[in-house]
């Protein structure tokens, strides 16, 4: 592969709640790992929590602000609060779970003639939170509140990015 072969660098994250406000970091002394609820992040540590979600955050935000990789344009896309939360509606899954899930997932949409479901199973994680079906104002969208918390995703912002050009 060449580089002038590439048309964009798309990164697909988990939002990991990462933008809540520290108020809604519960600590639990019980709680072994990370435990994503609607309203708040509960953990046993309130400082490794609060310094994860700062670490991240800095770094999504360094990255939305960066337009291009080697001349190469970048966009970036979230699952919110992660991936099996958007595709299972479940966001605390054991590694088992996600892998059932993820391959549950694949499945139903593994042909070309599912595409247009697939893009709307997207839609609806947009519709349903009423996220803008702009890049930008999705991304506002997510650092809001307890939106980064919320089952949600702007992948198909770039779904409906490929139908423009039409590259499926």
């Amino acid at each position: 592969m060449r580089k002038q072969d590439i048309i964009k660098v798309w990164l697909i994250t988990d939002t990991d709640g990462t933008f809540i406000p520290d108020d809604n970091i519960e600590v639990q002394d019980s709680q072994a790992k990370f435990c994503y609820m609607k309203d708040r992040i509960i953990c046993n540590n309130f400082n490794e929590a609060q310094a994860r979600n700062q670490r991240k955050k800095a770094n999504l935000l360094e990255l939305l602000k960066t337009k291009m990789i080697n001349g190469i344009p970048l966009e970036i896309f979230f699952m919110s609060c992660n991936l099996d939360h958007v595709i299972c509606d479940k966001a605390n899954c054991t590694p088992e779970e996600k892998d059932a899930a993820a391959e549950n997932f694949a499945s139903k949409y593994d042909e070309p003639k599912h595409r247009l479901q697939f893009e709307h199973f997207f839609f609806e994680r947009l519709t349903e939170r009423h996220l803008p079906e702009d890049y930008d104002g999705s991304w506002k969208y997510i650092q809001q509140d307890l939106n980064s918390l919320q089952r949600c995703s702007n992948l198909y912002v770039a779904l409906k990015e490929l139908d423009a050009e039409s590259r499926w």
